[in-house]
Parts: C-alpha cells; structure tokens; sequence
C-alpha cells in the first residue's frame, strides 16, 4: 500500500503572520492552518490528542454549547464537533507522526510562533475561571471511569475526588503547556501562563518559586510523553491507593483499576511497536512522589 505524505504548512515568523486572522473554532489568534482548518496552536493541539487517542465526548447540554477562546475547554464535545464542522481532517493526524519537514523550522520561526499564542500573565479572573470549568470537566471524565462506578460507597467516592481534584488542575495545564511546546512557564488551558515571581503562594510560609521550580521539572519530564503515557498518568494518580480510610471493597477496586491502566499501557507500547518499555515505564512512575505524596506541589 503506497501512502502520500502529507508536507506540513511551516509555522508562521510573528513578521509575516496576519495578528487579524482569528481561529476559525474558538476566535484566538490563529497561527496557521492545521489539520485543514485556520486554527491555533490551542486547538490544534486539542484536536490532535482527541483523534490520536481515540478519545470520545459526550455534551450535556444538548450539543450547543459555546466554543469561544474563554469557554472553549468547557464542553470538549462541542469543540471536537466544531473543529470537524470547521474543516479539520481527522486523516491528517496519522501523517503528523513522521515529519522530517519540520526540521527545517528555525529555532526562532518555532519560538515566535509559541509566543504567539500566549495571552498575559494569570491574574486571580484565570484561575476562578479556570478552576470552574477544569472541575466540570474532571467530574465528566472521572464518571466515564467504569471502575469509579462500580463503588458503591458514595463517601469513597468524594474521598477519591477530594484527594485527585488540584492534582488534575496540575497535570491539565501542564499537559497543555507540553502539548503547546513551553518550557519556561505553565500555560494555562485559556493561554494564559505563570512563571516563577508572579505566582501566589498557596500557605503561609511557602515559597512559592520553590514550588515553580518543582512544577517546571515535571513540565520538564512530561515533554517526552506521548499522549497516551499522559493519559496512563492521569489514572495512576486518580487510582491511589494511598487515598486514607477507603473501604476494603473500594480498595480492591482501586487496585484493579490502576492494574487495568499499566495493562492497557503495555498493550498499546506492544501495538505501537515501543521497545524502550521499562525505561518509559519508570519515567512516569518517578513522577507519582511528587505528584501523590508531596501535596505541597499541587
């Protein structure tokens, strides 16, 4: 079977970039076509992890919610569906897996580009934004677990959501900030960002750039993730063991999942014809310490 490769567009320098040329999905400053469709790197990135990962969404508000560059995390259905409607092909996502073309990119046509997208600083509006609508999503994601609805135990059930709730808040936005190609900062879903002095701290006495640096090295450790091994770390840390005073049929169930997630993890390693098992393996179990037993980080 001869397949044709599919040359991606060149990232655009800010110089010859139109700043009037909108993201035909959710209105933010586009940065070029992907995947067939004006959009920006938000977006793109969204919809390459949606088709990559076979994820599916389901709209609760009737499949028509509002897809705008301030709410558009709110409802990943109606985004997904937008970014088909607007043109974006699912098909090109296979060819974007070998692109020899993107070497050719300069360092400097990649940086303005990721500069490009990124609004302002965080202020306090972000993150009451941005905590709303992350919860929402998490609560939709957790129910879609069917192991999380098989526990009978209602109070477990609020035990598992408490003790994941910040964390998932801190791997949205760094897997953002990965997928996005940012290193010295952590983007926040809507574009906004942190980076070490401007950031709040969380408890008296902290200091909150210690805390930046902590979240800048799993930033750091995330970039060679793919999708998938973002995902499996998303279920280790939800399925905790370590959650305190869960019942013993919950535990049990617990267990089962986070065995369930490191099967469904080799078996896609085995299907993608990844050697380096072990190595990659470890890389994400080196990062449950920091992200599960030290809360201070999140």
């Amino acid at each position: 079977v001869t397949v044709t490769k599919v040359i991606p567009e060149k990232i655009p320098v800010i110089g010859s970039t139109n700043t009037s040329e909108k993201c035909c999905i959710c209105g933010d400053v586009a940065d070029g076509y992907h995947y067939g469709a004006l959009s920006c790197r938000g977006c793109n990135a969204f919809f390459r992890r949606a088709v990559t990962c076979k994820l599916n969404f389901t709209c609760r508000r009737g499949g028509h919610c509002p897809v705008d560059k301030d709410v558009r995390c709110s409802c990943r259905a109606c985004r997904l569906k937008k970014c088909e409607e607007m043109g974006m092909d699912r098909r090109g996502t296979f060819f974007t897996q070998n692109t020899d073309e993107l070497l050719s990119i300069t360092v400097g046509e990649i940086l303005a580009a990721e500069q490009a997208v990124l609004r302002e600083p965080a202020t306090g509006r972000d993150y009451s934004l941005i905590f709303e609508v992350q919860m929402n999503l998490m609560f939709q994601w957790v129910n879609s677990l069917p192991e999380y609805k098989a526990i009978d135990d209602n109070d477990d059930k609020v035990k598992l959501l408490r003790a994941f709730a910040f964390r998932y808040l801190l791997l949205d936005n760094i897997f953002h900030s990965v997928e996005l190609n940012v290193r010295d900062r952590i983007v926040l879903v809507n574009n906004s960002y942190i980076i070490p002095g401007q950031i709040p701290a969380f408890y008296p006495g902290e200091d909150p750039n210690a805390r930046m640096v902590k979240l800048m090295c799993v930033n750091h450790l995330l970039s060679s993730f793919t999708s998938m091994e973002m995902m499996a770390l998303r279920l280790f840390i939800f399925w905790n063991p370590s959650v305190n005073n869960l019942s013993s049929s919950t535990n049990i169930i617990v267990q089962t999942a986070a065995d369930n997630a490191m099967g469904e993890l080799h078996q896609w390693y085995s299907n993608n014809g990844i050697l380096n098992v072990e190595e990659r393996v470890s890389s994400i179990l080196l990062l449950l310490p920091v992200l599960i037993v030290s809360p201070q980080v999140v």
